[in-house]
């Protein structure tokens, strides 16, 4: 299979293109440490991923998120293709998550109505149109957004889920008999 995965040089995009490497699939990445500034190279990105099986939707900023999905679901939404979106579990909360991610939040609950809207507004697609379009909600990971001197408060480590724990859902999404839309998960 050929992935293809924005923001793939840290964090959960990291962990992933190296899931994806190790299983063997040709994987392309897509970053700003490889000359891929989004939204300035969105449309190279697109052109670059028309040929993937899987596309994990994943680099900031979350406006590019959203852009490339409604871009990409026209030419994906009836091909034998799986678009994996990395939201947050910010995006369900009421209240704001931690001091410094009320934009975060925002962002990643717009994401998630987009994502709602192009898998449910046929009626098709609750009986199964051939694209899975598969949005993670992860809680608090362990990346570079709580790097020292961030406006954002570090949670405390015991709340806090690793990129290997990610990985493992999105593996267990991809491998599992039943087609999973939706999930949110964080550590106990």
């Amino acid at each position: 299979m050929k992935v293809a995965i924005t923001g793939h040089t840290s964090g959960i995009g990291q962990g992933l293109y190296r899931y994806f490497e190790a299983q063997g699939h040709e994987v392309l990445g897509f970053s700003t440490h490889n000359g891929y500034v989004l939204p300035e190279a969105e449309d190279q990105v697109l052109e670059q991923i028309q040929h993937c099986d899987i596309f994990v939707n994943n680099a900031l900023p979350i406006a590019s998120q959203i852009s490339l999905l409604k871009k990409l679901w026209p030419s994906w939404e009836d091909a034998d293709k799986k678009i994996i979106v990395i939201g947050s579990i910010a995006s369900r909360l009421q209240c704001a998550a931690r001091s410094g991610l009320e934009d975060y939040q925002r962002e990643k609950k717009e994401l998630d109505a987009v994502c709602n809207t192009l898998r449910y507004f046929d009626p098709e697609m609750i009986q199964g149109k051939p694209c899975s379009l598969i949005a993670i909600h992860p809680g608090f990971v362990d990346t570079n957004i709580f790097q020292p001197g961030s406006p954002i408060a570090k949670p405390p480590t015991a709340v806090m889920l690793s990129v290997a724990q990610v990985v493992d859902v999105v593996n267990y999404i991809l491998t599992s008999p039943i087609k999973i839309d939706d999930i949110v998960f964080r550590r106990t």
